[in-house]
């Protein structure tokens, strides 16, 4: 499990505490941090592109950009074509060593002159995203992108089958405050006032047909939705964490697995049968598909969303949200809580 320092700061007070610290009071107590990665972004800036156009040589598919890094322009050549005019982005300029080792320099190419590199999250070890420039939603020109983004530091820890508790980062930090002897934020979460009728009652039904395989299913309907970019400081914490962000729905249900080791799953309330979910047992020895790719046999144990909810038939659970321009003006989002052996 990847584990964020600066996402641990969220629940405690870290001052006075290195990374390289905190590592070593987890492992203490008995959740073994294997290695610590530490990203440092001091060297990187902060640029606007202000023009892309193809470059006219190449053989391989490359783009030219003019890029304002701060009271100069500079010419900055990428094979990613998601630069385009307006997106601020990060920068890494002539004599920058960059944190996944690169040294970058001056260069010809094909004719052109390239000066500086536009950094992927991978070249910046802020994930493992390497298909495009990593883009920005704010920064000014020529400031350094630690003013956006601050420097890493990210763990990599075996979680042992007896600390579910530590599946999650709001799990460790209270390890680790334990640890400390410092006490957990008390506000890192607004205060929830729920309703005796809220107002989405009426648009899901609820019906769990075995009660002992799960106990309890909570969820809630949200209207109005826009299916777009989540911000990108949530994208940014996904990225370490090793996950993609997709867009904002399926963005929050990994963001809140990620934090509170809870699984939740969205679904578009449009293609919802009902609309109502329907949860019971599989029927013994009956075949379902859960990815195109495979198949698997589940036993009469087996505990998940039937038929009835009209999943099957329609791909409405988070498969039908991983578009990034999804559009869905409705949405459910539910979490179960389910005996062991129905998983």
């Amino acid at each position: 499990m990847r584990i964020s320092y600066e996402w641990l700061s969220d629940f405690l007070d870290l001052s006075g505490v290195t990374p390289k610290d905190a590592a070593d009071v987890l492992t203490r107590l008995g959740v073994e941090v294997e290695s610590l990665t530490l990203v440092d972004l001091s060297q990187i800036v902060i640029g606007k592109v202000l023009e892309q156009k193809p470059h006219p040589k190449s053989r391989n598919p490359l783009w030219i950009h003019q890029v304002d890094v701060g009271g100069r322009v500079m010419q900055i050549i990428a094979g990613a074509p998601n630069a385009v005019p307006g997106t601020v982005v990060p920068v890494a300029l002539p004599g920058t060593t960059v944190p996944n080792g690169k040294l970058v320099k001056d260069m010809n190419i094909a004719g052109e002159k390239a000066s500086g590199m536009l950094a992927s999250a991978a070249e910046l070890m802020l994930g493992d995203d390497h298909s495009g420039i990593l883009i920005l939603d704010r920064g000014t020109p020529g400031e350094p992108l630690t003013s956006v983004i601050p420097s890493q530091a990210i763990m990599e820890a075996e979680i042992t089958s007896n600390r579910p508790d530590c599946m999650g980062h709001l799990g460790v930090a209270r390890e680790l405050a334990a640890g400390l002897d410092r006490p957990l934020k008390r506000d890192f979460m607004p205060a929830f006032t729920g309703t005796a009728d809220p107002p989405g009652r009426d648009l899901v039904k609820v019906a769990i047909d075995d009660t002992e395989l799960c106990s309890r299913y909570i969820g809630g309907a949200i209207k109005d939705v826009r299916v777009g970019p989540s911000p990108d400081w949530m994208q940014r914490r996904l990225r370490a964490c090793g996950v993609r962000p997709i867009n904002n729905i399926v963005d929050i249900t990994n963001y809140v697995l990620l934090e509170y080791a809870q699984p939740l799953h969205a679904f578009d309330l449009n293609k919802l049968e009902g609309p109502e979910i329907h949860v019971r047992r599989a029927r013994a020895n009956r075949d379902r598909r859960r990815q195109p790719s495979s198949r698997h046999r589940r036993g009469h144990r087996w505990c998940g969303l039937g038929r009835d909810s009209g999943i099957d038939r329609h791909p409405a659970r988070i498969g039908e949200l991983q578009r990034p321009q999804r559009a869905a003006n409705r949405a459910f989002a539910g979490t179960s809580y389910r005996s062991l052996g129905s998983l």
